[in-house]
């Protein structure tokens, strides 16, 4: 039952905690993998744990196959930002920084934290073509792009990395 039990507390801890992995923790470009990699790890390997688990509780069979794949699901749609950005990789978009947003805002949460500080970025690079780049970012992510962008002020070019799905800025350097 212990075994049991460990897997449901390590998925369900990872259903609530998992986007804080990537959320909360800057990124480096030469590990640019490794956050991801951990909550598709937590939230994704938690499912099928727990899923594995609650089909031994179950006796096996047939409904320990739909639950393997009903917490493998879960799990799956809980980290599919994660999965998309280490299947397709951080983007690289070299342009011209033609929008800059911060926007500072509060989450009313009646009950829990009446006026909670929310923060929410977007960029916008102009490639050569003519097409414009959006990356979004929440939270500490945003202060990470601003500071980085803050670092090449002025400059007419820049090339940005970042994990898209994630919102992840990874570097932004002077062209």
């Amino acid at each position: 039952m212990s075994f049991e039990l460990l897997a449901i507390v390590f998925f369900s801890c990872g259903s609530m905690l998992g986007f804080l992995v990537t959320a909360l923790l800057p990124h480096k470009p030469s590990v640019w993998w490794l956050w991801p990699g951990v909550r598709v790890g937590w939230q994704l390997g938690g499912g099928l744990w727990c899923g594995q688990a609650v089909g031994s509780l179950m006796g096996g069979g047939s409904p320990a196959i739909w639950s393997l794949l009903g917490f493998g699901g879960v799990g799956a749609l809980l980290c599919a930002t994660a999965i998309a950005d280490l299947v397709r990789g951080p983007v690289c978009w070299e342009g011209e920084v033609v929008a800059q947003h911060v926007q500072r805002g509060r989450l009313w949460v009646p009950m829990l934290v009446p006026h909670n500080p929310t923060i929410h970025g977007r960029v916008g690079i102009r490639a050569k073509e003519g097409q414009v780049h959006t990356l979004r970012t929440a939270g500490l992510q945003t202060y990470l792009l601003t500071k980085k962008l803050n670092g090449v002020s002025g400059a007419t070019r820049v090339r940005l990395r970042a994990l898209r799905f994630v919102g992840a800025p990874l570097s932004v350097e002077r062209l």
